[in-house]
């Protein structure tokens, strides 16, 4: 199970701790540019989804983990919007339509495909569904930084209301690189505490995700007849620079 499929476990309180808007403004210029059907993959409750929606793309989200498409869909139907959702593992992806002008893999999800050979079967699929001159953006972390904060400590991530449950979660959070000095594996603490401040609750999610370097993603892209378009390190188009991007944005043409 990779770590999509894994966040059945706490769709239910996702949307809690994940609310950051910082490649809205990106994406929304991708879409408006791209002109033509939008395939959003490892799209979980909607994150990005809905802001696309809103902005009247042609959008078909793409999730492992039913219960997170479950809440896309409810989010969708209350406000009137519409998208095609499909449950479905990248790795095997065969949808009817083959002609998106632009397939999106936001939030450096790409990552939690653990092995080259998972990554290259997604990679052969997505070029698969995209029209001849469609376009693909991936995100990734920037490993030379994100492997700095690898310790295996325990760390307090965040306090986050959860309004509807009169509670707040607290997200805690270790990491461990393992011996193979690529794969990360991760253990995500949740805890619930009622409106007195009674723990109520407590749950464990475990992770893995891979530190995907520069040059084997471009090789694993050029494999299936990707060519690399841009690559940039954050949502403000700046250039590259190892030891500040905090992540690296590729977009690859077939």
């Amino acid at each position: 199970m990779n770590s999509t499929a894994a966040q059945a476990w706490v769709a239910g309180l996702y949307d809690a701790y994940v609310t950051t808007t910082a490649d809205h403004a990106f994406f929304l210029a991708e879409v408006c540019a791209a002109g033509g059907p939008i395939l959003e993959l490892m799209a979980g409750t909607g994150r990005l989804s809905l802001p696309l929606a809103e902005a009247g793309a042609d959008l078909t989200c793409v999730d492992l983990s039913g219960p997170m498409l479950d809440r896309l869909r409810a989010k969708l139907a209350a406000k009137g919007l519409h998208a095609d959702v499909v449950e479905a593992d990248i790795r095997e992806l065969a949808l009817p339509r083959r002609d998106f002008a632009l397939a999106i893999l936001p939030f450096q999800s790409f990552a939690e495909l653990l092995t080259p050979e998972d990554q290259l079967a997604a990679l052969a699929r997505v070029a698969h569904h995209l029209a001849p001159d469609g376009r693909f953006i991936c995100t990734l972390h920037n490993p030379v930084l994100r492997a700095r904060t690898i310790d295996g400590q325990l760390r307090l991530l965040g306090s986050f209301p959860l309004p509807d449950r009169a509670a707040t979660l607290l997200l805690w959070s270790t990491q461990q690189l393992l011996p193979d000095g690529v794969t990360v594996r991760a253990a995500q603490l949740y805890e619930i505490y009622d409106r007195d401040g009674r723990l109520s609750e407590k749950r464990r999610l475990d992770v893995r995700f891979r530190l995907v370097g520069r040059a084997e993603l471009e090789a694993l892209a050029r494999s299936v007849g990707f060519r690399v378009v841009a690559l940039c390190g954050d949502y403000d188009r700046s250039p590259i620079a190892d030891e500040r991007s905090p992540c690296l944005i590729w977009t690859l043409a077939r």
